[in-house]
C-alpha cells in the first residue's frame, strides 16, 4: 500500500512480482444509439467508433462519465 504521507491522489498504483506500475482510467467519446435503434447488432456496428480513443479523455472522478454519457444523449435529442 502507498501509504508514505506525500502520495499522490487519484493514482492507480499496480504492483507485482517486485514491479510497478500506474494506470490511468480514459474514457472514448461516447456514442449515442437511441432507443429505437438500441440492439446487440447496432452496439456492435458502432463498436469502430466506440473503441476510437483519438480523443480520450481521462477520467478524475465517476460523474465525469455519467456528465459525458447524458450530454451526447441531450445532443441526439437536439437540446445541446
Amino acid at each position: 500500500a502507498m501509504v508514505h504521507k506525500n502520495s499522490p491522489n487519484r493514482m492507480i498504483l499496480n504492483a507485482g512480482a517486485g514491479s510497478f506500475s500506474c494506470t490511468r482510467l480514459v474514457e472514448s467519446d461516447p456514442v449515442y444509439i437511441g432507443d429505437a435503434e438500441l440492439s446487440v447488432d447496432s452496439v456492435f456496428a458502432s463498436l469502430g467508433k466506440i473503441r476510437d480513443f483519438s480523443n480520450e479523455v481521462e477520467v478524475q472522478q465517476g460523474g465525469e462519465h455519467v456528465i459525458r454519457m447524458v450530454t451526447e444523449a441531450g445532443k441526439a435529442a437536439g437540446m445541446m
